[in-house]
């Protein structure tokens, strides 16, 4: 037990802004991806009916459903021009990018911690 007799895990994981940095890491996991365009597609549709905690996610999210499947680096350019399309052109895409690639299983760790935790928090 931790401080406060609560169990060590589950008090850190329904804390709001846990919840909110692990919709972070799902994106800037997706925002890395170097899979195909299918494997991609599969992903995203994994969240399509996800309610994120934090509106800049949300637009994010919508910005990479907007543009096609293609590299990192040509991402670092397009996704910052359609969210401002959108109407957002002042997210932070720090959080977003960063220099490592990672692969599928990677990214369905992500999404799956993200739910296990957004249904604990319920």
């Amino acid at each position: 037990m931790t401080p406060g007799n609560q169990p060590p895990n589950r008090a850190n994981a329904l804390h709001p802004e846990n919840i909110v940095e692990i919709e972070r890491s799902v994106l800037r996991a997706i925002c890395a991806f170097s899979g195909d365009a299918t494997q991609r597609d599969h992903l995203l549709k994994k969240l399509a009916n996800y309610s994120w905690r934090e509106p800049d996610h949300a637009v994010v999210y919508r910005a990479i459903r907007s543009l096609p499947a293609g590299n990192v680096a040509k991402w670092r350019e397009e996704l910052p021009a359609a969210a401002t399309r959108m109407g957002f052109p002042d997210l932070n895409w720090e959080y977003y990018f960063g220099a490592e690639d990672t692969v599928n299983g990677d990214v369905e760790r992500a999404i799956s911690r993200l739910f296990k935790t957004g249904k604990d928090a319920e």
